[in-house]
């Protein structure tokens, strides 16, 4: 994206970078065409192209092994971007599926390591259990 992106594209296109802060009132535009406004304008479209800008960095943090086998995910905020609830609730869908009775989903800031925000399962820790017992046996059958 950086080779082929000419400030003449650039130009043709009127591409310019707008600036959406969640904490301020109105958006502001950051790049336009002049000289650094050209490669402020490339590395911003090369950054969408990077698969960790689009695609959330979720990984096991923790897991307690000997007691109730509650997996601790971790999910990399990045910019700000945190899941929304829909999204979270199914990570944790996935990881009841995966075997584990309990779980957590803590939202980090990926600068400071800062934990944002933590979702916890909305039904108990037997239930989830449960369910994946039922689904378990009916997948072997």
């Amino acid at each position: 994206m950086l080779q082929y992106l000419s400030p003449h594209l650039i130009r043709d296109f009127r591409l310019f970078k707008v600036f959406d802060d969640a904490e301020a009132d109105a958006m502001s535009v950051d790049a336009i065409h002049d000289e650094r406004g050209y490669r402020e304008i490339r590395r911003a479209l090369a950054r969408l192209t990077i698969w960790r800008a689009t695609k959330p960095d979720i990984q096991i943090r923790d897991v307690d092994l000997a007691g109730d086998r509650c997996l601790v995910l971790s999910h990399a905020v990045h910019n700000g971007i945190e899941l929304d609830n829909t999204s979270a609730h199914a990570v944790m869908s996935i990881s009841r599926r995966c075997g584990a009775t309990a779980s957590r989903l803590e939202e980090r800031d990926a600068t400071t390591d800062q934990v944002l925000k933590l979702t916890k399962p909305s039904s108990g820790p037997d239930q989830p259990s449960r369910g994946l017992t039922r689904t378990a046996l009916s997948t072997y059958d």
